[in-house]
């Protein structure tokens, strides 16, 4: 047993020396590897939240939300008596966010499978259109698309596979006033010699203003246009 009150069974002084630098040295060695780890640190957090901060910022909101053309309902068409000859009715698209499929091909077998008329050329089409690099496209339009489709498509839960609500035109009266002819500009032309190709363009505007979708679709209104019969 070392009595610590007897100098002779104390270490030399050239241990002493040796034990403290190799204690310095290890002292040195973790609070330098510390300072180098809180350099890189801040020089990563520098890069990310100053220099790269916009591009992140855009990156996250681009994630977190789209911006949607959304097509306004055209207003009604009415007769001398008030009766509605043509409406708009909403109707349900098949969208896709392509960002989220991981599958492309097999995505749009399991729609087709469902959709049960798709041809060869538009099973090819939603292939190309799962596979842009866009976080929204167009599938099938409200009218390719009825209630029972819907239903078997929705019943898959396919990832990135969604449904949105757009307006469509409606004839209570069959064909009567379902060949007026809407311009780019939302006027209606209506062909005032059957046999003939002459138009006559309306004063009056029967579409709406176009909205765009965040979250929900805006109230967007068409005006009425009621048609005089002689």
């Amino acid at each position: 047993m070392i009595d610590a009150l007897q100098t002779t069974e104390r270490p030399g002084e050239a241990f002493e020396v040796q034990w403290r630098q190799a204690v310095k040295r290890r002292v040195v060695f973790v609070l330098t590897a510390i300072t180098l780890w809180g350099l890189v640190v801040q020089t990563r957090l520098i890069w990310l939240q100053v220099i790269q901060h916009d591009y992140y910022v855009t990156t996250a909101l681009n994630q977190q939300r789209r911006r949607v053309t959304v097509n306004a309902p055209r207003g009604d068409i009415l007769d001398r008596h008030a009766q509605v000859l043509a409406t708009s009715a909403e109707g349900t698209a098949i969208t896709a966010d392509p960002s989220e499929v991981e599958d492309p091909a097999g995505t749009a077998a399991q729609l087709c499978a469902a959709l049960r008329d798709c041809s060869a050329k538009e099973k090819a089409d939603f292939v190309t259109q799962l596979s842009k690099k866009k976080e929204f496209v167009y599938l099938r339009r409200w009218r390719s698309v009825s209630s029972d489709k819907l239903e078997r498509v929705r019943t898959l839960e396919l990832p990135g596979i969604s449904f949105m609500a757009e307006p469509g035109r409606y004839y209570p009266n069959g064909s009567l006033a379902a060949n007026y002819e809407y311009g780019p500009d939302g006027r209606v032309s209506l062909v005032i010699d059957p046999k003939g190709i002459q138009t006559q363009t309306a004063e009056v505007s029967v579409r709406g203003d176009r909205g765009a979708e965040l979250q929900s679709a805006p109230h967007v209104e068409g005006r009425q246009l009621a048609v005089l019969q002689r």
